[in-house]
């Protein structure tokens, strides 16, 4: 495969198990890569049969330059696909500017794939930027990962670089994304083994390099769409697994003054809060928004030596 290696370029690493009824979700997310992101692609597909190979040749006959499919016939055990995407990002780390994995029925839309990067760069090392999942039924947006609603308080929320943000208690999102920099800084000798779960392996920043994520909120203290993500096939909108509606996720709550001038300890952000809170009203939301704790860059060095 003929690729150059540009500026801003960006290497695409998706796993996808092969099942004729879950394809559709593999075309919706090269869909959105192909004829959505502004940058060069490099895109490779691992999965477990050569038939994939012929199907997306057929789908897609213009775009043998930037889409790629390598099989792995002989895995050990299926779930094993999902950290074959290690052995690309190790063998062009040097050549592109930013890498993302991300399971194949993950859609994730260009700008706010921007607006993780540059949040990236004021979070990291400290934080990285967080996604939520978004599923769909009967026109209501649900949350993949939470049954009740999180807390959000003075003493949960984080003021940074003039930007709201919270830490959820469940923040998994099915993909990571990072930068050439990071990638390189963080690199270990253990990058390149079989993870022990499909979690684990589309969690790199957030579980291996243990780095806490943070979710951007807006000034109406809710989710900030560029933290939305979408999960196609849409599983966890059957009632046994009891999600929240997406406009239910977050609730205000009114919570004891803040002990530290800069922030609470950041391993109980997101923590629910006791049966006495009470529901912060609109008239006293700008009033509450002067408590939440501030995090200046230059203050940073010594925040993060007192947590």
């Amino acid at each position: 495969m003929n690729v150059i290696y540009p500026a801003m370029s960006l290497l695409i690493c998706i796993a996808h198990h092969y099942q004729p009824d879950k394809i559709q979700y593999l075309y919706t997310i090269l869909d959105r890569f192909l004829n959505t992101y502004l940058m060069p692609l490099h895109i490779i597909i691992d999965s477990n049969t050569t038939e994939i190979v012929d199907i997306l040749r057929n789908k897609y006959p213009d775009e043998n330059n930037r889409v790629e499919v390598v099989v792995h016939s002989e895995l050990k055990h299926p779930f094993d696909l999902t950290s074959m995407h290690r052995q690309h990002i190790y063998e062009y780390r040097d050549k592109y500017e930013y890498f993302m994995y991300v399971e194949d029925d993950m859609d994730i839309p260009y700008e706010n794939f921007t607006a993780y990067l540059d949040k990236l760069t004021f979070l990291w090392p400290h934080f990285v930027p967080s996604f939520i999942r978004i599923e769909f039924k009967d026109g209501i947006a649900y949350n993949s990962e939470h049954e009740s609603a999180v807390p959000v308080s003075s003493q949960t929320v984080l003021f940074i670089q003039g930007r709201l943000f919270i830490k959820l208690p469940n923040p998994y999102h099915a993909f990571w994304i990072l930068n050439r920099e990071i990638l390189l800084s963080t690199l270990s000798k253990n990058f390149l083994q079989i993870q022990k779960s499909r979690e684990m392996a589309a969690s790199y920043p957030m579980w291996e390099l243990k780095k806490p994520p943070l979710v951007e909120l807006t000034s109406e203290l809710k989710v900030h769409p560029n933290c939305y993500s979408y999960h196609l096939p849409n599983n966890y909108t059957d009632p046994i697994w009891k999600r929240i509606p997406l406009d239910l996720l977050t609730r205000v709550v009114i919570m004891p003054p803040v002990v530290s001038p800069v922030a609470s300890d950041l391993n109980n952000v997101g923590s629910s809060s006791d049966s006495s809170s009470i529901l912060l009203s609109k008239s006293r939301l700008g009033t509450w928004l002067e408590s939440i704790p501030k995090i200046n860059k230059h203050d940073e060095k010594q925040y993060y030596n007192e947590q």
